[in-house]
């Protein structure tokens, strides 16, 4: 696989001593971390900021090198030790911060900015620290292109530019360990079905590459099958003219017309790769997150369900589940989920609850419970939860307790959680 394919852009940790400071004079009101490569500044309003500041410093730390090995290429900012990333608060602290320092509110973006005069990259922090990580290595990207060819930097939003740094966006991270430019298991960007539905072929006006701008999700989608999906013949294409400090200095619709057209004959095994490589877990509430190692996490509100669908029809489906605190939490699997236009949602659900195991039938807004069994665990504790359909129905296990079988019709099977949040690691199917 080529050193651009997106696949291979895994980084090991980089153990570094902490030097968080709040800075002086104007730039009071900011804490700092200098990792090895980036010097990241959180708003001190920020909740946590200081490990926050910590923490992305060395994301992005980690992801200087597998932007390195992607255009194959070693950049440093010109006037300053390291790469500069600041995070706001707000938009309209992000909009204040840049008329402050001289600059001129960007056009094309709203929450996160590579200013190519002084090299920074300006960002707002997210409800959610996954979109703010995305953000921030959106811009770090565009930031090491403008690094790697100045020359250039006038094609950073066009599509194929644009759909590079977005592929950074998608990722995993645990708090030490980063992946970059992957599918996650399941992502609440949006980006895979909104590449989809943008790029059927059906629906696909000929002339949508015949403009310097796409979409973020369009972007996206071509870039990742024009690098992992594609032909080799035309991915190396493509990193000749797009990758590197060798590359042509082409415009979009130049680059667009290199596969013959827009993109030509490709257009019809684009959606079928895109189709096939979505994330395997459809979200459908609640917050969840790919963290890698076959772990996801999930996080609702109290008095919410957040849940997930598998993809694939499964015929089993297991998780550690690490027992939620507090008794009102309920986490475990969805089982046979139908969609009715008569009575709403249907399926039968096998969750832990208070150190209980219940499974339940629903149907709309009707719940039946066909068994409530003590667990053996206690809060804090994991247990691995297992569904599988056999010859004779459906059997349940958390830890040595069984239940069932159970007549579940076809359906889609998935996970979710009640009230709280839960961690679900070693997730397997078949």
């Amino acid at each position: 696989m080529s050193c651009a394919s997106l696949s291979c852009l895994a980084v090991a940790p980089l153990f570094l001593a902490a030097h968080p400071h709040a800075l002086a004079g104007e730039e009071d009101g900011f804490v700092e971390h200098d990792g090895r490569r980036y010097t990241v500044l959180v708003d001190a309003t920020c909740v946590d900021a200081e490990r926050k500041a910590a923490e992305w410093a060395d994301l992005l730390d980690q992801a200087h090198r597998a932007y390195r090995d992607f255009f194959h290429a070693k950049a440093s900012p010109t006037e300053t030790s390291r790469f500069v990333v600041r995070v706001l608060p707000t938009v309209e602290a992000w909009q204040e911060r840049i008329l402050r320092e001289g600059g001129q509110l960007p056009a094309r973006v709203e929450r996160v900015w590579y200013r190519q005069d002084n090299e920074h990259v300006y960002a707002v922090e997210q409800d959610r620290e996954y979109w703010t990580r995305g953000q921030l290595l959106y811009g770090a990207c565009q930031q090491y292109f403008g690094a790697v060819a100045p020359e250039r930097r006038h094609l950073l939003y066009g599509w194929y530019l644009h759909g590079i740094a977005s592929s950074f966006a998608l990722h995993r991270w645990d708090g030490e360990d980063g992946q970059f430019a992957i599918v996650p298991w399941i992502t609440d960007s949006g980006m895979p079905e909104a590449a989809l539905a943008t790029l059927d072929p059906a629906n696909m006006a000929l002339d949508r590459f015949n403009v310097e701008e796409l979409d973020t999700a369009a972007s996206w989608g071509v870039v990742t099958y024009l690098l992992e999906g594609a032909d080799p013949k035309v991915r190396k294409r493509f990193e000749k003219l797009a990758l590197g400090t060798t590359g042509s200095a082409v415009s979009s619709n130049d680059l667009a017309h290199a596969f013959g057209g827009p993109l030509g004959d490709l257009q019809g095994d684009l959606h079928r790769w895109l189709t096939e490589h979505r994330p395997p877990f459809e979200l459908r509430s609640g917050w969840w997150e790919d963290v890698g190692g076959a772990e996801l996490r999930a996080d609702v509100r109290a008095g919410e369900r957040g849940w997930c669908l598998l993809r694939p029809d499964a015929t089993r489906l297991e998780a550690d589940l690490a027992i939620p605190f507090g008794p009102e939490v309920a986490a475990g699997a969805i089982l046979g989920h139908r969609e009715s236009e008569v009575d709403g949602q249907r399926c039968f659900t096998a969750v832990v609850q208070d150190s209980h195991l219940t499974v339940a039938r629903e149907t709309g807004r009707d719940r039946e419970v066909l068994a409530h069994l003590p667990v053996d665990a206690r809060r804090g504790d994991t247990y691995r939860l297992r569904v599988e359909r056999r010859a004779d129905g459906v059997h349940v296990q958390a830890r040595r307790v069984t239940a069932g079988p159970f007549d579940v019709p076809a359906g889609r099977w998935g996970l979710m959680v009640e009230h709280g949040a839960a961690r679900f690691a070693d997730v397997e199917w078949e």
